[in-house]
């Protein structure tokens, strides 16, 4: 069956929000309808986002198939158009209130037209009717909605649907061209790291293909804006419109406060490495690097020490805090390649070390506020494999000890090893 131009209708119901994507044209026999083609486009000015969508499905069986379109939008977007390619014809769609397009499509139905009707099923939930698809033929679709971009204190975030549940895509393609006043000063993508990025003097762009690529979630990009003319605390964008010969019009503001780079906070970090016999082979090794790691995240104005343990505690600042100069930190590492394993287990003296080096600390300030001891972070990171098993065992009480002595310094703790499924004192 052939459908004249004139036959076929779209109706589209307006709905109001969603806090999920999906894209997908569901068949009665699913592995007869291949995505061939995807494409989408994205332009970004000033904040605002308008997306089109071209999707190309193809009907892989020898019979005639319906199917149904759905696809669910970013909770405040707007459909601007959509259509659908038939047997090589384009057929667009009127974009009405929800009641009207019931009324419509029952219209259609009645004079015995092919309709396709675009309805609200959801919030944000989309779906529209797609008959015929002819065998071994092709139907195309093509979405257009916009919406504005989401900003969390200058860190713009664009989320693209992408389709699901259609199995490999033969070709795709997601571009993203960004302008404006403010411009990205940085950019990522978290959902695809191969995304190719460029950042530019008159804007940003982001694209990403694939042959076969199976989706899994949106295409997600990221962007840290800049002022392109400094100077002020926020920035402000105005996107006006007013249709020709009218009185009456519309904007959009968007006022975008400046990225500032806090303050660092001082901290004084304590590393505790169990040395205990349990810990040795690959345990030690994992130990070692992550103090490592720990020591290369300290500052300019931090101070640290290491407390190693097994039936003895040594610390290497002797009871004192250290400050994070290049001849400590260099010190810290030869001593943290020379860990080894062996002894008991001692975790309640270890963390009580801890804290005696953060009193010394206290004592020896003349004053503790005037002297910045108030504002700094104390923490301890804590790292062992098993339970203790020399001078206090009983983990509930060495727990209480340390919340008693502890004074509201913060304790993280980590498990090494696989039979280490909860270190004592996360309890």
């Amino acid at each position: 069956m052939r459908i004249e131009a004139a036959a076929l209708s779209f109706v589209v119901a307006l709905a109001l929000e969603s806090n999920g994507f999906a894209q997908t044209l569901e068949v009665g026999a699913r592995d007869s309808i291949r995505l061939e083609i995807d494409r989408i486009e994205a332009q970004v000015e000033d904040g605002i986002a308008r997306i089109v969508v071209e999707e190309t499905f193809r009907n892989t069986s020898a019979n005639v198939l319906e199917g149904t379109y759905a696809f669910r939008l970013p909770a405040d977007a707007v459909v601007g158009a959509f259509s659908m390619w038939m047997e090589g014809r384009e057929k667009k769609g009127r974009i009405l209130e929800a009641k009207q397009a019931r009324s419509v499509y029952n219209e259609i139905v009645r004079k015995r037209r092919d309709p396709g009707l675009l309805e609200q099923t959801g919030w944000r939930d989309f779906r529209v009717s797609v008959y015929p698809i002819p065998a071994h033929e092709t139907v195309k679709i093509k979405l257009t909605y916009g919406h504005v971009v989401r900003d969390d204190g200058g860190l713009e975030v664009l989320e693209i649907p992408l389709p699901q549940k259609n199995g490999p895509i033969g070709d795709l393609r997601v571009h993203v061209a960004v302008t404006g006043a403010q411009l990205p000063a940085g950019l990522d993508s978290p959902s695809h790291p191969k995304a190719q990025l460029t950042i530019g003097d008159a804007g940003v762009e982001a694209s990403f293909c694939g042959d076969g690529v199976v989706p899994t979630g949106s295409f997600l990009l990221r962007a840290r804006l800049r002022t392109r003319q400094g100077g002020g605390d926020f920035g402000v964008t105005l996107l006006a419109d007013r249709a020709a010969g009218s009185e009456s019009g519309c904007f959009v503001a968007r006022v975008v406060p400046r990225t500032v780079d806090a303050t660092p906070i001082a901290r004084d970090l304590v590393f505790v490495i169990d040395r205990s016999g349990s810990m040795q082979g690959r345990k030690i090794e994992q130990a070692r690097a992550a103090l490592l790691a720990g020591l290369d995240s300290l500052r300019p104005g931090d101070r640290f020490d290491i407390v190693s343990f097994s039936t003895d505690v040594t610390a290497l600042g002797e009871g004192r805090l250290l400050d994070a100069t290049p001849q400590n930190l260099e010190r810290a590492r030869r001593a943290a390649k020379e860990i080894t394993a062996s002894g008991g287990t001692n975790i309640g003296d270890a963390l009580l070390s801890t804290i005696r080096a953060r009193g010394h600390t206290k004592e020896a300030a003349v004053d503790g506020v005037k002297s910045g001891a108030a504002s700094r972070l104390f923490a301890v990171v804590f790292l062992t494999d098993g339970d203790p098993t020399v001078g206090e065992t009983d983990p509930d009480r060495i727990l209480a000890t340390w919340r008693k002595e502890a004074d509201g310094a913060r304790l993280f703790a980590f498990a090494c090893g696989r039979a280490a499924l909860r270190p004592p004192i996360c309890a």
